[in-house]
């Protein structure tokens, strides 16, 4: 049970799971805790009395008073019983804190996976107290500073605790001081605050506070309460597991002779002994329940995971508190072994003893598990043991079952594992346990079985014939089992064939079928197989082919599917919706379609080189992959289509992917996805890109936007700007990396290592960027081309800061096009003049219709190798190169200049002569007096003819021109421009 700000109004709903009265060894340790309280309470008051008392309140009086405020902040550690009753306890401490009215709020941050760090543990004390913040996902943090809190949300959260009285309760790995730093107020003193700590471990500035000396009463007392903290769970409540259920569970593991490292076994008993599941659960749902449980004794240190037993302490309790309570009258363990002639503490007595015990007796058993080398059993064992539902002979040495076998009429659950000596003719009599549900026969050494074996078990739920090295065929009788969901065949190497048809096993939803002998499987064999969900064929070696079909029309539950070393070249799962897990290792594919599943995990894994021959893999509408862990791939196959969102259609794309050869092959990865966060563990340095993505398109955009900007409906124009933009042809340039994002709904900071390596980047039709240098200039390295339209929010495509002002950036950048950026204000800000390699490459820049556009670089330049500059449509632009302290020769290669519609440009550069200029076209630039240029005096000198410079310009601008140098007129060719023509409306 989580509390999320848990005010005096409601806090009886939070607490609701408690006992009321609470047992008395549970109501011991509250006081003992409140004790410590009050007494510091009083400590602190009496202290801080007797500071202020002083005549002197000097710096160093004020500042010891607020180290003992400090001191008596009301912290306390609580370890519990051996780790037990830790949590359930603090829980009765902050009911009593609240019913007295001492506090008025609990902050519940009890959580099973430890904040990894001080500002998220924040962010979640903030959301627990309805503190509005921006939310950060996780996954853009991958810089974030471990060990600091977030400033301002360490504000609200102490503005909303100022005036109020609060018990923070909280198992993380936090002083005080870090505390303080998230803005939670404990240094106010103990009458403003208590914070109670789960740990193990002392803490600075902590009390601690245990329980020992316990009682058996008293720890069962706490246990009990532990059961009913764990049948609150959630994930058990919802499958009517009770707290008796879960001490049953308890008391079954103390007779039960497997650890849970067998989990199977242990869940088995579990449920034939009634304490998970029933009638009206699947089996999959049954034994879920059961591991949920097992992971809460794990966390709540009643089972030691390390030995998967229960813990010593607890064992020596429970075993005597069984006896006293006669819970221990349902189980029975019979041994080989001498010496047992009666039963002992432990429920246990020599077979040869067993019918000494009274028909009461027997008749109270549910579980009779047979240990060590018993070699037969008496013939009338079993007689008045009606009521058993569980025994276990593994691991025993029998032949045949004795007569009396026939009296268990309620049996659910007979386990024969390891029974290498049992004759095969005595499993006829299994057909006569009716109520059977499991059975398990594996790691036997049984060639065959009567076809008649399984006949008439309508019950049966679980065949378990795992690891049957013997056996070559299967029984037809196994597909009458028309209830049977788990089929177990795992390690049967020398099972070599399969019925060509079956007409049962509608309800299997477990098939494992592993490390057999299977050539193939029928075309038909899962053909009634409807609620199939997990399906294991790993480690078939010898099963080269499967027919797809019948996983494609077929199976339409499947989830969970491992075909680990099965040698097929060829593998469509395509469509099949409800496919979440596929496992792989396979030396021989080359082709996988996993398109329109459900598939959540990447099918590469890390250190997986069986599936390096792989060269094609088809992910196309697979919406929920949505995270991929890349430090974990070392390479891709050579084709990778991957769409998150759609079918793989590309028309709404800018970029296209890269085109199939002849030979069908298309050597490249097209990756589309909605969330540019699935990048975010790939970084730079990974290795795929030495190879694996030597070639790639990656396209970003949000799954429900992709396709919106084809189907809108075109806006009339009404700029003549428009008229002519729309009869532009547009011509993708061809690069080996690409990288396209449109409508992205948030900085998508995850994309760094992609466009770390693209060399071609479209952004266009978003709101959220307002520059671009956000996504870190330092990861536009290898960029040689940049397109950004309409991109709505972005006021600077580059904003260089201090930092980045001495170091060479966007080296490889040969040209940018810009269009329709509505707030743009500055192409590069910059402070002072750039380092003078940046933009070293840069050949080509198109700006065109930025109406907020002032300069396109705000300081000086060195641009070596600009050619063509294109500026038009843009209303505000006064300057284009606005710094003063420009060299001489910064633009020593501009050989082409267009200007168009530029009402407000005033200047184009500073102290810079236009020397390569060969052609240049000026249009609606009236405020423009001058161009920079001068003569060329070798020209002049040779008297050429021919004029160097040719500019197509109006008229009457031309003749209002001002010039430095009048010589250069006549090495200019003057061409009239007539006005635009407005296309007339239909």
């Amino acid at each position: 049970m989580e509390f999320h700000g848990i005010h005096q109004a409601n806090y009886l709903d939070a607490f609701k799971g408690l006992s009321d009265p609470c047992p008395l060894v549970i109501d011991n340790v509250v006081n003992k805790i409140f004790r410590v309280f009050n007494n510091r309470v009083l400590q602190q008051a009496d202290y801080l009395e007797n500071f202020k008392r002083l005549s002197d309140p000097s710096p160093l009086v004020n500042e010891i008073v607020q180290v003992m405020e400090n001191f008596f902040s009301v912290a306390i550690v609580f370890t519990g019983w051996n780790g037990i009753g830790k949590e359930r306890i603090l829980k009765y401490v902050a009911k009593r804190a609240m019913e007295a009215k001492s506090f008025d709020i609990v902050i519940w941050m009890i959580e099973k996976r430890n904040a990894s760090s001080i500002r998220k543990f924040q962010m979640r004390v903030a959301e627990q107290l309805g503190v509005a913040f921006n939310k950060i996902d996780d996954s853009d943090d991958e810089k974030e500073d471990e060990g600091t809190a977030d400033e301002n949300v360490s504000g609200r959260i102490a503005a909303c605790l100022e005036h109020k009285k609060f018990v923070l309760v909280h198992n993380g790995n936090w002083e005080l001081i870090d505390l303080k730093k998230m803005g939670i107020p404990v240094s106010r003193g103990a009458d403003y605050a208590m914070v109670l700590v789960v740990s193990s471990e002392d803490r600075k500035h902590h009390e601690v506070v245990s329980m020992e000396n316990l009682s058996d009463q008293e720890v069962w007392d706490l246990v009990y309460e532990e059961c009913i903290d764990i049948a609150s769970c959630p994930s058990l409540r919802i499958g009517g597991i009770t707290p008796n259920d879960v001490m049953a569970c308890i008391i079954c593991m103390n007779f039960s002779p497997y650890p849970t490292q067998y989990l199977s076994f242990m869940l088995r008993f579990w449920f034939a002994e009634g304490f998970i599941g029933g009638a009206n659960l699947d089996l999959k749902t049954s034994f879920g329940f059961g591991q949920v449980m097992l992971e809460e004794l794990y966390d709540h240190c009643i089972i030691d995971k390390c030995q998967g037993k229960l813990g010593s302490n607890v064992k020596t309790v429970m075993v005597r508190m069984i006896e006293s309570n006669g819970y221990n009258l349902r189980f029975l363990t019979v041994t080989g072994a001498f010496g047992y002639d009666i039963v002992d503490a432990n429920r246990k007595i020599s077979v040869k003893y067993v019918r000494s015990l009274s028909p009461q007796v027997l008749f109270q058993l549910s579980t009779i598990i047979f240990l060590g080398l018993i070699m037969e059993l008496p013939e009338d064992i079993f007689v008045n043991m009606t009521n058993v539902t569980t025994i276990d002979l593994s691991k025993t040495w029998i032949k045949s079952f004795p007569p009396s076998m026939l009296c268990l009429t309620n049996l659910k659950f007979l386990n024969l594992t390891y029974c290498k000596v049992l004759e095969p003719h005595q499993l006829n009599s299994i057909r006569y346990f009716k109520k059977i549900e499991l059975l398990d026969l594996s790691e036997t050494l049984f060639k065959e079985f009567p076809d008649n074996t399984f006949e008439g078990l309508d019950s049966l739920r679980l065949l378990d014939l795992s690891e049957c090295s013997e056996l070559f065929s299967l029984p037809s009788s196994i597909f009458s089992l028309i209830n049977l969901e788990h089929l177990y065949l795992r390690s049967c190497r020398n099972l070599t064939s399969l019925p060509s048809s079956i007409q049962g096993l509608e309800k299997l939803q477990v098939l494992q079928m592993t490390g057999t002998k299977l050539i193939e499987i029928p075309q038909h064999f899962f053909k009634s197989m409807y609620s199939l969900i997990e399906l294991d064929l790993s480690s078939n070696l010898q099963l080269t082919s499967i027919h797809t079909s019948s996983f494609t029309n077929i199976l339409p539950n499947l989830q969970i599917l491992n075909l680990s070393s099965v040698p097929v070249s060829q593998l469509s799962l395509k469509n099949r919706s409800s496919l979440e897990t596929i496992t792989l290792s396979n030396k021989n594919l080359e082709k996988l379609d996993l398109s329109n599943t459900n598939l959540k995990k990447f099918p590469i894994i890390q250190g997986d080189q069986n599936l390096i021959p792989l060269k094609q893999l088809e992910l196309l509408n697979t919406k929920h992959l949505i995270t991929v862990d890349w430090k974990d791939i070392k390479w891709l196959p050579q084709e990778v289509n991957w769409a998150q969102c759609g079918d793989g259609t590309t028309s709404h794309m800018y970029i296209q992917p890269f085109q199939r050869s002849k030979d069908g092959n298309r050597d490249g990865v097209f990756i589309s996805i909605g969330n540019a966060n699935i990048f975010r563990t790939l970084t730079s340095s990974s290795t795929l890109w030495a190879k694996s993505m030597s070639r790639f398109v990656v396209y970003v955009c949000p799954c429900k936007e992709q396709g919106k900007g084809k189907t809108q409906t075109p806006r009339r124009a009404i700029l003549c700007y428009d008229d002519i933009f729309s009869t532009i042809k547009r011509s993708i340039p061809s690069y080996e990396r690409c990288l396209e994002m449109e409508r992205v709904n948030k900085l998508p900071k995850g994309i760094s290592g992609i466009l770390s390596h693209a060399q071609f980047f479209i952004l266009h039709d978003e709101k959220i960027i307002m520059r671009l240098s956000d996504l870190g200039i330092e990861n536009m390295g290898a960029l040689r081309e940049c397109w950004l339209e309409r991109c709505h929010a972005m006021q600077a495509v580059f904003s260089v800061g201090a930092k980045a002002q001495n170091q060479p950036m966007l080296k490889c950048l040969e040209k940018i096009q810009i269009s329709n950026l509505m707030k743009l204000t500055h192409m590069c800000d910059s402070g002072r003049k750039l380092e003078h390699r940046s933009f070293g490459q840069l050949k080509h820049i198109q700006i065109e219709h930025c109406p907020q556009l002032v300069n396109v670089f705000s300081s000086s330049v060195c641009l070596k190798s600009l050619e063509v500059l294109e500026i038009k449509f843009c209303a505000r632009l006064e300057e284009i190169f606005s710094g003063k302290g420009n060299e001489e020769d910064s633009l020593p290669q501009l050989k082409t200049l267009c200007l168009l519609e530029l009402p407000a440009l005033k200047n184009i550069i500073h102290n810079v002569w236009l020397e390569s200029l060969e052609k240049a076209k000026i249009k609606g630039c009236p405020r423009l007096r001058e161009l920079p240029l001068r003569s060329d005096s070798n020209i002049q000198n040779n008297k050429q003819k021919d004029p160097r410079i040719v500019v197509k310009c109006e008229l009457k601008w031309w003749e209002q021109l001002q010039w430095k140098d009048e010589n250069v007129k006549q090495q200019i060719s003057f061409n009239d421009w007539k006005p635009f023509q407005i296309p007339k409306q239909g």
